[in-house]
C-alpha cells in the first residue's frame, strides 16, 4: 500500500498540482494554513518513501558541515538581505512589519515568537519551499541548467507569495531572500545549510525589532 501511495504522491502530475494549490492558497492570503498544509502532504510522501529524508536533500551533510557552511556565509548573506531590503523600500516604501511590534521590548513575546520562527519559518519554510518545491520543479526538468533556474526561480516566487502580508516591499524582499537561500542550497545540495541560514537572519532580524533598531 505504502509504495502505490509513494507513486501517486511523487507522480509528476500530482506534485505540480499540489505545488499549484499551495500557490494559490498563498496568493489568497491563507499564509500558514496553506504552509502546514504542503508541509503535511510533504510529510505522508516522506512517509510513503519510508522516510527517506534524501528525497529533500536533507541527509547529504552532517549537521555539524552544515553549521560551519552556515557560519561562513551568514555574514555576507545577511549584508546583501539589509543592502536588498534598503533598495527595495527606497523604491517601494516602507515594509509592513506590523504584525511584530508586540516584540518590542517584551521579552516573553520575543522568545515566542523567534521559536515560532525557527520551527515554521527556518525549518518548515525550508523543507517546503526548498526542499520539496525547488527540488521537484528541478528533477520535471531532468536537472538540466535551465530546469534547475527556472525551480530556483519558481520556488522563490512561490515562497515570497506567503509574505503578502508585508506588502510589496515585502514579496520583492523575500523573492529575492528566496534566491539566495535557493543558491545555497543547489550550491551544497543540502537543506540543513538552508535551515541554519534562514534561522540566524530570522534571529538577528528580531532581535534588532525587538530593540527597536529597525
Amino acid at each position: 500500500m505504502e509504495i502505490r501511495i509513494s507513486k501517486f504522491l511523487t507522480n509528476d502530475f500530482t506534485v505540480l498540482a499540489h505545488i499549484a494549490i499551495i500557490c494559490i492558497a498563498l496568493l489568497i492570503n491563507m499564509g500558514s494554513t496553506a504552509l502546514y498544509f504542503g508541509l503535511t502532504v510533504v510529510s505522508f510522501t516522506l512517509w510513503s518513501k519510508q522516510w527517506d529524508w534524501s528525497y529533500l536533500s536533507f541527509t547529504t551533510l552532517s549537521w555539524a558541515k552544515a553549521t560551519k557552511y552556515a557560519v561562513i556565509w551568514i555574514v555576507p548573506v545577511y549584508v546583501l538581505v539589509v543592502a536588498i531590503s534598503y533598495v527595495v523600500e527606497t523604491v517601494f516604501g516602507k515594509m509592513n512589519l506590523s504584525d511584530f511590534d508586540a516584540i518590542k521590548g517584551n521579552p516573553m513575546a520575543f522568545i515566542m515568537i523567534l521559536l515560532y520562527s525557527w520551527v515554521s519559518a527556518a525549518l518548515g519554510e525550508e523543507v517546503f519551499f526548498r526542499g520539496y518545491v525547488l527540488n521537484r520543479i528541478k528533477d520535471f526538468f531532468e536537472g538540466s541548467k535551465t530546469g534547475t533556474f527556472l525551480a530556483l526561480l519558481l520556488s522563490s516566487i512561490i515562497f515570497s507569495f506567503g509574505h503578502l502580508y508585508q506588502g510589496v516591499p515585502g514579496v520583492v524582499t523575500t523573492f529575492l531572500i528566496g534566491m539566495i537561500l535557493g543558491a545555497l542550497f543547489l550550491r551544497y545540495n543540502s537543506l540543513k545549510v538552508v535551515i541554519v541560514i534562514h534561522a540566524l537572519i530570522d534571529t538577528t532580524s528580531l532581535s534588532l525589532l525587538y530593540f527597536n533598531l529597525i
